[in-house]
């Protein structure tokens, strides 16, 4: 027999379990046992890891070779024996168990999906090993000892159990749990103390029926309760209902077992916690509201951002500021709204921030094909070990263009300035250089047919250097000067009269006789005027010049 074979025999305990159980119960064995369900479990490796031993020596061995080694390995089994003695138990009952145990695995064998041959092989190896054991329990069981001390062991073991059963009935019925055993129908046959006090004698009554269950069964109940945990209601009380299968703690036990936690303080406190947490989620639920609201009607662009740099919420404002739709937003990097060129920027001031800290900074947005600037704020939040990142942006073209504006205005301002500076020493220079043309025009002119004017006695030259004087001062302002009143102050005495006659139309003869001067004196004066008034050589006749009006539309000698 192989090594496998033992390997597949570990895998099939809890079907050795079911065998073992059902040869025990025909043999009438399983209403007088205690063990437990990890006590067989032992009792089946007590026996199989003594077999794996001798098998990784030997695959195959005599019955005489078994039974050495057996006398060196079964010391487990052999405690267990003498257990089961010292508690009173009769060999026939304990070999016959040993038996059921036996007959169990070799069931398992035969089940196996393995050869024929093997499986024949495979039992009738097990049995040397079953032979050997059996060999040497019944050689420990017998061997000689008094019946003093056997009777002794018996009480020890009798007064043991005794004191644990007292212990365990003293927890059972101080415990404040509420305990109510069942047979196997679901009839109750035992409850604690507490339990009495609280239903009353209720033994031989439904307990789903006492514990207001909706299950009419036991079979339908342990489905529903059986190793979990379920509250109930029972007269204004709240309970923590468990229940157990007695079966699964000593085999020859067939019922089951309900304990009752009274969580009634626990409940109230949930009561009341759920009505505070009710309250404080609807307070949640208008604050998220207010917030989405604030968060939708912002006057910016607002993006919430995960750690990986993913969109994955956007407000209004954002998209309208990008052009894209909310659900577009979602699961687009941020990275694609930006300049390749701030990508870097960004990522690098983005990662050193700290939890609560922020970065502000202008940058290069993309919009449909183009770039535009804008404006962002980054804040960094940490919340249960997650990294979210909250972006502002503003779209600042207007701003931009308005400062360009700015700059333009104000560069033609100052070259504005500039020319107007320019002007000013301009004007300043001609008001210095009209300064200084006054001045000598006060010298050259005014002051000279002033003079003039203090020395003449005679009323009608005075009035012509007045009327002229009054001109030359007019002329002052204006900026100019009347050439012939310029010229009549060179004049003398007798040739302003002479031109005073020569403008009235007088011939030479006729002003020869009224200023009783020869023709030839009178020539010379006419010469000497055309030459001061600078006419002298020109083909201009001196009546016509007399005559004709000033720049100002004075006419200079009409007086004279």
């Amino acid at each position: 027999m192989s090594l496998g074979v033992i390997e597949k025999l570990s895998q099939h305990i809890e079907e050795f379990l079911e065998n073992w159980v059902k040869y025990m119960a025909a043999m009438g064995y399983l209403e007088y046992t205690t063990a437990k369900r990890e006590d067989c479990i032992l009792s089946f490796r007590g026996v199989i890891e003594p077999i794996r031993s001798a098998l990784e020596n030997s695959d195959e061995a005599s019955f005489s070779r078994i039974m050495q080694d057996m006398r060196n390995t079964t010391d487990f089994s052999l405690d267990v024996a003498r257990r089961h003695r010292d508690r009173g138990l009769t060999a026939e009952m304990y070999l016959g168990c040993f038996k059921t145990m036996i007959h169990s695995i070799e069931d398992i064998v035969l089940n196996l999906d393995v050869e024929a041959e093997d499986k024949l092989r495979a039992v009738t190896q097990l049995r040397k090993f079953f032979d050997a054991y059996e060999t040497v329990f019944m050689g420990d069981w017998t061997k000689d000892s008094s019946d003093g001390e056997t009777s002794a062991s018996i009480i020890s073991a009798n007064r043991n159990l005794t004191l644990e059963k007292c212990k365990y009935e003293n927890i059972f019925d101080s415990t404040s749990d509420f305990v109510l055993v069942t047979d196997g129908e679901g009839k109750i046959s035992e409850l604690n103390r507490g339990a009495v006090e609280f239903f009353g004698d209720v033994t031989g009554a439904c307990c789903c029926e006492t514990l207001g269950l909706p299950e009419d069964n036991m079979q339908s109940a342990s489905e529903s309760y059986l190793n979990k945990s379920t509250e109930i209601s029972l007269k204004d009380k709240h309970f923590n209902l468990t229940l157990s299968d007695l079966s699964s703690v000593a085999l020859a036990s067939c019922g089951y077992m309900f304990i009752l936690s009274d969580v009634t303080w626990l409940a109230d406190s949930r009561k009341q916690l759920e009505q505070m947490v009710e309250k404080r989620t609807r307070d949640v639920a208008r604050s998220v509201k207010h917030l989405n609201a604030l968060f939708q009607s912002a006057g910016d662009g607002i993006l919430l951002v995960n750690s990986e740099l993913m969109v994955y919420k956007a407000n209004y404002k954002a998209c309208e500021i990008f052009d894209i739709d909310s659900g577009g937003f979602v699961g687009k990097r941020i990275n694609s709204l930006l300049h390749p060129e701030t990508t870097g920027r960004m990522d690098h001031f983005t990662w050193n921030l700290g939890d609560g800290e922020s970065w502000s900074g202008d940058v290069q947005a993309y919009r449909n094909g183009s770039f535009f600037p804008a404006s962002i704020t980054v804040n960094r939040i940490d919340l249960d070990n997650n990294t979210f990142f909250h972006f502002i942006i503003r779209d600042i073209s207007a701003r931009k263009s308005m400062e360009e504006n700015l700059i333009r205005e104000k560069k033609q301002a100052e070259e504005m300035n500039i020319t107007l500076r320019n002007v000013l020493k301009s004007i300043e220079r001609d008001k210095t250089c009209v300064s200084e043309e006054i001045g000598h025009k006060i010298q050259g002119e005014v002051l000279p047919s002033i003079q003039k004017l203090s020395k003449e006695n005679d009323p009608e030259i005075r009035e012509m250097y007045e009327n002229i004087l009054t001109e030359q001062l007019n002329n002052l302002t204006k900026g100019s000067t009347s050439k012939a009143s310029d010229a009549i102050t060179r004049l003398s005495k007798t040739e302003n009269r002479i031109c005073r006659l020569i403008q009235g139309g007088y011939t030479t003869k006729e002003i020869c006789e009224n200023l009783n001067i020869s023709f030839e004196t009178a020539q010379t004066h006419r010469k000497n005027i055309r030459r001061k008034l600078g006419i002298k050589g020109k083909d201009v006749n001196l009546y016509s010049y007399l005559n004709l009006n000033d720049d100002d539309g004075s006419e200079p000698f009409k007086d004279l």
